[in-house]
């Protein structure tokens, strides 16, 4: 897998594993590992974030303790050790090692020089230490844990934070949520969403993905709601023909048909709603090829993913 070594500030070397967009100069991105290392999952990341146009660098956190290490949420044995990686883990040496990958990143070859961070549970909280601790140019944290600890530190917040926090996340209780969601509230840098204003819960038979299912069934759901909403504006289209004329759109003074036809007094709102209606039932089709995924997703769905 393509690796950088970077230098540490107190002395040694970390492995870096990164992935590069076809086209550069470009941002980059640093990844900042769960308690798992920096796995597949992590790779995975910075693969898809690669493909969005980004540079990406997800450094090894824990080489002082076992560097490369690589294990997953699938068993009890893993989550054991990662919590033990995790109780070892020194936050201020992590941190000087993430400022130091701040460095290289805004000089590696291909960067234009802007670096962001991106962390998850443990990176989610390095993510908010780099808001406060570092010149990264953007930071968001992903259901970070251990932030209600160190609210002391918001003001030194002076570039964007985007802070995702999961309402069911059993790493971070309600109170702690409300602690963070009350400490953050009024700073003009800090943007924080809470999952359950979206409606989501926690995943039950997830391997790391969603399955594509849900994905299929709301893409089918928007496209029958798009044929009701079409049913209705071709009904008013109907109607608004010139030898029925029971009702018609709202044409303001100067309002122009279509490009081709300027003087014809178009229903141009329910033209637009039929044509985008075919739209959305088009997408059902791909959402529904998506459904079979080959244990993890891969580029294969996120490719259709980025078009719907």
């Amino acid at each position: 897998m393509p690796e950088i070594k970077i230098k540490a500030a107190d002395g040694g070397s970390f492995m870096a594993y990164m992935a590069t967009p076809k086209t550069t100069p470009a941002a980059v991105i640093v990844v900042i590992q769960e308690i798992f290392g920096v796995n597949e999952v992590m790779r995975d990341i910075c693969n898809d974030l690669a493909s969005d146009g980004f540079i990406t660098i997800c450094p090894d956190l824990f080489w002082r303790q076992e560097p490369g290490i690589q294990i997953t949420d699938q068993s009890e044995a893993e989550w054991a050790r990662a919590f033990e990686l995790f109780n070892g883990f020194d936050v201020e040496k992590g941190v000087s090692d993430l400022i130091e990958t701040v460095k290289v990143a805004r000089s590696i070859d291909g960067s234009n020089g802007k670096v962001g961070t991106m962390g998850f549970c443990l990176g989610g909280k390095m993510a908010y230490l780099m808001a406060t601790r570092s010149d990264a140019d953007c930071n968001i944290s992903y259901y970070g844990v251990g932030i209600q600890d160190l609210l002391g530190e918001a003001a030194s917040i002076k570039k964007p934070l985007l802070m995702h926090i999961a309402a069911l996340d059993k790493f971070v209780p309600k109170p702690a949520q409300d602690k963070i969601l009350a400490g953050l509230k009024d700073h003009p840098r800090v943007e924080a969403h809470v999952a359950k204003k979206l409606g989501l819960n926690v995943e039950p038979i997830s391997t790391q993905v969603i399955p594509r299912d849900r994905h299929a069934m709301y893409f089918a759901t928007l496209g029958v709601i798009a044929s009701s909403i079409e049913h209705l504006a071709i009904e008013i289209r109907h109607l608004q023909r010139t030898e029925v004329r029971e009702a018609e759109e709202y044409f303001s003074p100067g309002q122009k048909g279509s490009s081709a036809m300027p003087h014809k007094r178009n229903p141009v709102l329910t033209e637009n709603l039929t044509g985008l209606a075919r739209l959305v039932r088009g997408m059902a089709i791909p959402a529904m090829e998506n459904v079979a995924l080959w244990h993890e997703r891969d580029i294969s769905h996120s490719s259709v993913e980025r078009m719907i």
